[in-house]
């Protein structure tokens, strides 16, 4: 299956990425004790099935009094645990989609919080990326003020929050399934398409014991085949067993050396009993890379 991803993306070179596949947007929100939001100046495409996504808080800088003199732009992002700075994950779509909603507290109780807020990242339902600080308190925190001053118990009056936050439009269903003998087969992925990164095909749905065409193409085809619709062009054939359960779970890793936003095509045809007709076809699959 590597092999065979791996000789489709050599066929891609002459074609056109698809647009607004994926984008990295860059957020820089401050708060004084009020509720913020930021909205992505650009779009990516609202209908994928899957999403892989990623945001990462880079800097937290707090503007503070001490003594009533003000000190400002002081770099806390050491302060905020880990797991609150960044995360990865593949979130059904399509939009809207949450990519995360977590309360924040710094500290950890039951120390009195320096900072708290509901933070969340997602997609609308038009396809913009968007993040929001809600229910924000501000308390005091122990900070180092430099020279002098030393490390002071201060009174935070902002915060301010940059990062960048990344959604890749990774997997789309493009329908076209065809019923079978055993009902209507189910195709998914799963998966960043970035290069030597894990993914998973899975069939449900299909007549047990039968052998499976997995087609992928560089293109859509999309012609009358046997009652159904062939989506995918005919340029890598690969024969699967159904097995006992009527499907398959195939690992693979996506190839090297694809250009970002560029897409294959995927469906699967299972053969009836004798092996010289169909019992059914999947749901196309389109697979663009990141």
């Amino acid at each position: 299956m590597i092999r065979s991803l791996t000789a489709a993306c050599i066929l891609v070179a002459s074609l056109a990425p698809l647009a607004d596949a994926g984008q990295t947007w860059n957020f820089d929100v401050t708060t004084t004790g009020q509720n913020v939001s930021w909205t992505s100046p650009t779009s990516v495409d609202p209908a994928a099935s899957v999403y892989s996504t990623k945001y990462t808080i880079t800097k937290v800088e707090v503007d503070v009094t001490w003594l009533g003199l003000p000190f400002n732009d002081i770099d806390v992002t050491n302060q905020v645990p880990p797991e609150f700075i960044t995360q990865s994950n593949d979130i059904p779509g399509p939009a809207p989609i949450s990519v995360a909603n977590q309360a924040v507290v710094v500290p950890a109780p039951p120390t009195a919080p320096a900072f708290a807020a509901n933070l969340s990242f997602g997609l609308t339902a038009n396809g913009f990326g968007n993040a929001s600080a809600t229910n924000v308190v501000l308390g005091t925190l122990v900070v180092n003020l430099g020279g002098f001053f030393g490390n002071q118990t201060v009174t935070i009056k902002s915060v301010r929050l940059v990062g960048s936050l990344t959604i890749h439009a990774a997997w789309f269903d493009l329908g076209n399934a065809l019923a079978g003998s055993a009902g209507t087969p189910s195709f998914t992925g799963s998966g960043a398409l970035s290069a030597n990164a894990p993914l998973t095909l899975t069939l449900a749905g299909a007549a047990a014991n039968r052998n499976a065409l997995l087609i992928v193409g560089v293109g859509q085809l999309n012609a009358p085949f046997y009652g159904g619709v062939m989506v995918p062009t005919v340029d890598i054939l690969i024969t699967l067993p159904t097995g006992p359960t009527g499907g398959f779970a195939l690992p693979a890793v996506w190839p090297t050396g694809v250009p970002a936003n560029f897409s294959l095509y995927m469906q699967c045809w299972v053969l009836n009993a004798t092996g010289n007709g169909v019992d059914g076809a999947s749901n196309a699959l389109r697979a663009v890379a990141q």
